[in-house]
C-alpha cells in the first residue's frame, strides 16, 4: 500500500469501501452482518487516519463517508487485500475485477451434494471451510 496510508486489516479496509456512499453504523453492522461495536472500533481507526469522517444533523443518527479519496493503483490493493481476507466486497462497490463466479455444484454418484465454488461474503455462515 501507499507508505501514508496505515496497515489495517481487510474488514477494516471493508468498512472504508463501504462508506463511498454516507451510511450509518447500523447499515454497515446489517450490510456486514457483524456486531454494531465492531464497525464503530473500525471507524474509528479510519478517522484517526483521516480516511473517513462522520457528519451529524441535528436529531438525526450520525453518517459515515469517505473523507479522502485514494488513487485508482492504491484502491485496487485495498479491493485485493478485502478479497484475500475472504470478505466480499460491500454492494454498491464499483467492482475493478470480473464478479465472483457463480455457486456451481457437482453431484456425487450416492446423492450428495457438495459446493465446489463459492463468493467469499463477510458473514462467518456464509464462509466455506478450505
Amino acid at each position: 500500500m501507499a507508505g501514508d496510508l496505515p496497515r489495517l486489516g481487510p474488514r477494516v479496509w471493508w468498512v472504508y469501501l463501504a462508506v463511498d456512499t454516507p451510511k450509518t453504523v447500523g447499515q454497515l453492522a446489517a450490510d456486514a452482518g457483524i456486531a454494531p461495536g465492531s464497525i464503530r472500533g473500525h471507524l474509528r481507526k479510519l478517522e484517526r487516519a483521516g480516511l473517513v469522517r462522520m457528519s451529524a444533523e441535528p436529531g438525526a443518527e450520525p453518517m459515515w463517508t469517505q473523507a479522502r479519496e485514494l488513487d485508482p493503483a492504491t484502491r485496487y490493493r485495498i479491493v485485493g487485500r478485502v478479497e484475500r481476507g475472504r470478505l466480499r466486497q460491500p454492494d454498491d462497490v464499483i467492482a475493478t475485477r470480473a464478479p465472483a463466479p457463480p455457486l456451481v455444484v457437482a453431484v456425487a454418484p450416492a446423492g450428495c451434494i457438495r459446493p465446489v465454488s463459492r463468493p467469499w461474503s463477510l458473514r462467518a455462515q456464509d464462509r466455506t471451510a478450505r
